[in-house]
């Protein structure tokens, strides 16, 4: 990131960080640290709901929320919105959209 020259990004894709279940999930604290570390945004988590999830475990249905937009300040200000679309998916992880 420091060698980005810009102040408008998002990395975007699959965290392996489930946030709504810190306690059962080894990277959400990362993924939570490295953000205010460095003074991003968990877009995702601020602009859907909470119940939110984006990966179904095929062997124990359970549902997680693993996949992120993580986000500059700049970046995040221009999301118009987002959702997830859960009548499309391509295994285990359910895809999300933004308009910016």
């Amino acid at each position: 990131m420091e060698e980005v020259d810009c102040t408008c990004f998002s990395v975007i894709g699959d965290w392996n960080a489930n946030v709504i279940a810190i306690d059962k999930s080894s990277f959400a604290e990362n993924m939570i640290n490295f953000c205010n570390d460095n003074n991003l945004i968990i877009s995702s988590q601020s602009l859907l709901p909470s119940d939110s999830y984006t990966f179904v475990s095929a062997a124990w249905g359970a549902e997680s929320w693993l996949d992120h937009a993580v986000s500059s300040l700049d970046f995040h200000n221009v999301i118009e919105n987002m959702s997830i679309v859960y009548d499309v998916s391509d295994e285990d992880h359910i895809p999300f959209t933004m308009s910016l």
